[in-house]
């Protein structure tokens, strides 16, 4: 279980060591940023639908549409070449988060790193535990909720940043901290679980 995000950390290490010490240098990573932006975006911008007031005559027709929005949405997966695509953009989502990555990156803002890694990979696991206490989940409901509480934080949260202009090279190095994060914050959130007594 542990091991269990180390082909993610991977890619990212192959993307940060391809990056500087290749011909495949920042250039064509910004690019990959590109295809990748797309790529991650296309089933939510399938299923974009404008609002319509309550009551209104086109109601109906907006209905339909938001319906058949999400149909599309849902079938995209199974469009010809696209089980493919998704594993890709994946893959070339953490090795662009590894090629965008400055190890010095987190200098800028320490503090507001430590924060945002101790929610993440702490404080959610520990609401996620209160919560099954409160709503008095079973087992299965409890292990799917504090699994999801200890994941790392997302490669797409960095392609979104560096494509929006903001400071890429900082979210890349929270998204690597936080994948090996995920390493210890996973297996410790099952392992409290195991250590709960039966219902």
């Amino acid at each position: 279980m542990p091991t269990s995000f180390f082909p993610d950390f991977s890619l990212i290490l192959i993307g940060y060591l391809v990056c500087r010490f290749t011909p495949l240098n920042r250039p064509v990573w910004t690019q990959v940023e590109q295809l990748v932006y797309f790529f991650l975006f296309f089933s939510a911008a399938v299923s974009v639908d404008s609002e319509k007031p309550a009551g209104h005559r086109c109601g109906q027709s907006s209905g339909g549409r938001r319906l058949g929005g999400i149909a599309l949405a849902y079938s995209v997966p199974h469009w010809p070449g696209f089980k493919g695509i998704g594993a890709a953009s994946l893959a070339l989502g953490l090795m662009a988060t590894g090629a965008g990555m400055q190890l010095g990156a987190l200098n800028h803002a320490k503090l507001l790193g430590v924060a945002l890694l101790t929610i993440k990979h702490l404080l959610m696991a520990l609401l996620a535990l209160g919560l099954t206490q409160l709503f008095g989940l079973n087992p299965v409901q409890t292990t799917i909720l504090l699994m999801f509480s200890a994941l790392p934080t997302k490669s797409s949260c960095y392609v979104l940043a560096a494509r929006m202009g903001y400071d890429g090279a900082y979210v890349a190095a929270l998204v690597t901290l936080s994948t090996l994060l995920g390493m210890l914050s996973l297996p410790l959130a099952l392992g409290v679980l195991r250590s709960r007594p039966a219902a």
